[in-house]
């Protein structure tokens, strides 16, 4: 209870920096959605104010050595509390784990609460974005995490000629394996190009380092399709490069924005 009362106390203190900093304007009320997913990398720009955004999403991954792994809803609730200052809150979702077609392990996960601040830009246009947040164990053991597990995003984004993007992330966590700490670097770099009127694609390098071991890469591609303003489906897809890279995966989703304002 004790360290949830610091997480929560935490995130309070840096929502009311960001109210009082508001480094960057929310997007007009009429602007299309833009969505954390599908891909690694986050996006700068956060949920304009008042605004709420369900992003959600299902994913099937073949582990090397004949596992899989399903997961869903993978729903994310970003609120825009100010111009400045974007709550986020991870449901838990349900894991289900299968090792050579035999159930081996079902449940949920931890619950996620988090913050996107917006950063002042660089002088050459790239836009900036720090995400801090937590999980917090809320679900089966072997599923959940051990202990509370603090992590931080650094985004950034460049827009590129005819509307396409390049953007990347640096993540930084520290989950507790064994009783131990252990430290987490994840970097990613994606380029974005649409393919039509609200159809867009990317493809995206992902590279995960932990503490002792050595680096996973990946390969990641989707397509996403906006019917209309606050509405977005995704369908992406991705492979691992080495053998510490899982064997590949196939995911979808959907996100929808509620109100906001200018």
């Amino acid at each position: 209870m004790r360290k949830t009362t610091v997480v929560v106390g935490a995130l309070t203190t840096i929502t009311l920096w960001g109210s009082l900093a508001q480094a960057q304007e929310s997007p007009p009320a009429k602007s299309p959605i833009v969505t954390d997913r599908p891909d690694f990398t986050e996006s700068n720009q956060l949920v304009m104010r008042g605004a709420l955004q369900l992003e959600s999403g299902f994913t099937l991954t073949n582990q090397r050595g004949g596992g899989r792994t399903a997961g869903l809803p993978e729903l994310l609730l970003r609120y825009g509390a100010s111009s400045g200052v974007e709550w986020r809150v991870g449901v838990p979702g349900f894991e289900r784990v299968t090792a050579n077609g035999v159930p081996a392990l079902s449940g949920f996960g931890d619950t996620y609460l988090g913050l996107k601040l917006p950063l002042p830009a660089l002088k050459n246009g790239t836009e900036l974005a720090l995400i801090p947040a937590f999980f917090i164990p809320s679900g089966k053991a072997g599923i959940e995490s051990e202990a509370t597990q603090p992590e931080v995003k650094l985004v950034w984004a460049h827009g590129l000629a005819r509307e396409r993007s390049l953007s990347g992330m640096l993540y930084v966590s520290v989950p507790q394996e064994e009783g131990k700490r252990q430290q987490r670097l994840q970097h990613t770099v994606s380029y974005g190009l649409p393919l039509g009127k609200g159809t867009g694609m990317f493809m995206e390098a992902v590279t995960d380092i932990g503490q002792g071991v050595a680096a996973a890469h990946q390969l990641h591609s989707g397509v996403t399709f906006q019917p209309n303003a606050t509405s977005q489906w995704d369908i992406h897809f991705g492979m691992g490069l080495n053998r510490q890279a899982p064997h590949g995966f196939i995911a979808a989703g959907y996100s929808v924005r509620f109100g906001g304002s200018q």
